[in-house]
């Protein structure tokens, strides 16, 4: 499927400070979108695309070409030590795959979590949350996890055609003994390769932002590099 990109009213963005790196400036080609036929979505990612709510998104910074998509093929991912003890550590826990549906207390609970764990709150709106997290333009999924009858967060997922793809993950920040991030990732892992799908995409890794080294931690895993190919590392 070739990708007529004069079709999709792409528009520039101004300039910003960079969320990722401190004193450098970004910027962003986007366009808001009302669907996106099976397949395309997956095609725009591998050439460094992301969506954010109806908006598609990529970096286009003046100065840096940072940011790098990264994948997992599904089928050769194996967990390293560290993983299977947090699979070991949560067996009393489970998930569900449902529709994505937004609540005030799913609400609640991304607030917190932004708080906790990033220093502020990210939407401070309901709109804003449920544009961020529960607007898509292609089918999403969303796989809470529980432990009995208490919810403890969610990983919002796009599932397009032969990939699966992280949007966002939050979950209950005051529980760091369980590694729920970890476990959300892994778990989403875990259904990409029950779906049948070749990748799971986690999004951009960032040279020189150490926030984001932690999605170098699953393995094989493959970014994309300067010349439009996927580059392995073990």
């Amino acid at each position: 499927m070739d990708i007529n990109f004069n079709t999709l009213n792409l528009e520039l963005g101004p300039e910003h400070e960079c969320s990722y790196l401190p004193g450098f400036v970004a910027q962003e080609r986007a366009c808001r979108v009302q669907g996106l036929d099976a397949g395309l979505y997956r095609k725009l990612m591998d050439h460094g695309w992301r969506r954010s709510g109806d908006i598609l998104y990529k970096p286009f910074c003046p100065a840096c070409n940072r940011c790098r998509p990264l994948r997992i093929p599904v089928g050769e991912f194996r967990p390293n030590r560290s993983q299977r003890r947090v699979l070991e550590r949560n067996s009393d826990l489970h998930v569900e795959l449902r529709k994505p549906y937004a609540t005030e207390s799913k609400f609640l609970l991304f607030r917190r979590y932004q708080v906790i764990r990033h220093g502020g709150a990210m939407c401070d709106t309901w709109g804003d949350y449920t544009r961020f997290l529960y607007t898509s333009p292609l089918k999403t999924v969303e796989l809470e996890t529980w432990l009995g009858e208490r919810y403890l967060g969610s990983a919002i997922l796009d599932a397009d055609a032969g990939s699966l793809s992280a949007v966002y993950n939050y979950y209950e920040p005051e529980m760091p003994e369980r590694s729920l991030g970890v476990y959300a990732i892994l778990k989403s892992i875990e259904l990409a390769r029950e779906r049948g799908d070749s990748y799971y995409y986690m999004g951009y890794v960032v040279e020189g932002c150490a926030q984001m080294e932690y999605k170098r931690v699953y393995k094989p895993y493959e970014v994309l590099g300067e010349e439009g190919e996927w580059e392995r590392s073990e």
